[in-house]
């Protein structure tokens, strides 16, 4: 397999076709691994005012202190649980549009047509639901996997008193380069389907035979576009960070006291550097999709060829 002749076809593609830099960004949609919560609050159950701790933001405005029903508690914890499910299943769904879209464009870069947002919605639209399935399958297994994980760690740390969570430590390490393999079967898996326009279990054997028989291949170029995808992002994301250094002097500022100009100046600061930035780190982000999905999808077609040489051509030389 070429890696040089695939990893610069798929930056030819998307440079040229920059249209599929919204499928990208699209995309991106399905890749977040999750928003972390952060909660800060007082527990110390009233009395005077000095019981804010030590937290940086201990003297600003409390908002933990709204007049609550304990019986309407249950209803506000229902509502928010909804709120982010129907985010996460909009994001789920957009994902996987995104790479759909990708997968097709780059698929049409191959074979010289042409490429419109349009054009590709439609060529993509047949097989959305089963790729929905398909991620959605995977997506289940994932989190049953890591629950039963999480349970076998638990009680494992019960019945032994801790010490069983010393042998879980090989096992999670393992399951690192695991997990990484199983989203390498995966993008083939995704590609095999529309490619081959297969079935949802179909293309999950496809996806498993095309990289168990080209096993070097698929994890050199799996640690290729890891890296060099992390990499990226990291890189795009080093001006976010900047961004927030404002947000730490406030933080120091309002330790002494809450109503700081300083404190509060670093707090817009921050928040317009972020607003400012964030679209630029979407787009960013889009193009790194856009470019790692049309690597794929090359690369199956690739791997492909080499299980069956009739059922794929060598790539060309350019555009």
């Amino acid at each position: 397999m070429d890696f040089g002749k695939v990893l610069t076809r798929a930056g030819e593609i998307i440079w040229k076709h920059k249209i599929l830099w919204i499928f990208g960004i699209l995309a991106g949609c399905g890749a977040q691994g999750g928003n972390s919560s952060y909660q800060y609050g007082s527990n110390s159950g009233g009395g005077s005012g000095s019981g804010t701790g030590d937290m940086p933001f201990g003297n600003m405005p409390q908002f933990n202190n709204w007049d609550i029903p304990d019986s309407q508690i249950w209803i506000v914890v229902t509502i928010i649980f909804l709120i982010a499910l129907l985010i996460g299943a909009l994001f789920f769904v957009l994902g996987v549009y995104g790479r759909l879209g990708l997968i097709h464009g780059t698929l049409k870069a191959e074979a010289g047509e042409s490429i419109t947002f349009g054009e590709v919605h439609t060529a993509l639209m047949p097989n959305l639901g089963k790729s929905l399935l398909l991620n959605l399958f995977l997506a289940v297994a994932f989190i049953g996997v890591g629950i039963i994980f999480a349970l076998v760690a638990v009680l494992g740390a019960v019945a032994t008193m801790g010490i069983g969570l010393i042998c879980l430590v090989p096992l999670a390490c393992l399951m690192v380069p695991l997990f990484w393999f199983a989203a390498i079967w995966i993008e083939q898996a995704n590609v095999a389907l529309v490619v081959e326009n297969l079935a949802v279990m179909d293309a999950l054997r496809r996806g498993w035979n095309v990289v168990r028989a080209n096993l070097g291949e698929s994890i050199a170029m799996g640690l290729i576009l890891l890296i060099g995808g992390g990499l990226a992002q990291f890189v795009i994301s080093i001006p976010l960070l900047i961004a927030f250094a404002p947000m730490f002097a406030a933080m120091v500022a309002f330790s002494g006291d809450s109503s700081s100009a300083a404190g509060w100046g670093g707090l817009g600061i921050a928040l317009l550097c972020v607003v400012i930035y964030l679209p630029i780190l979407i787009a960013f982000a889009g193009v790194v999709q856009s470019y790692i999905k049309s690597a794929w999808t090359l690369t199956f077609l690739q791997l492909r060829a080499r299980i069956n040489p009739s059922a794929g051509e060598p790539l060309p030389e350019s555009l």
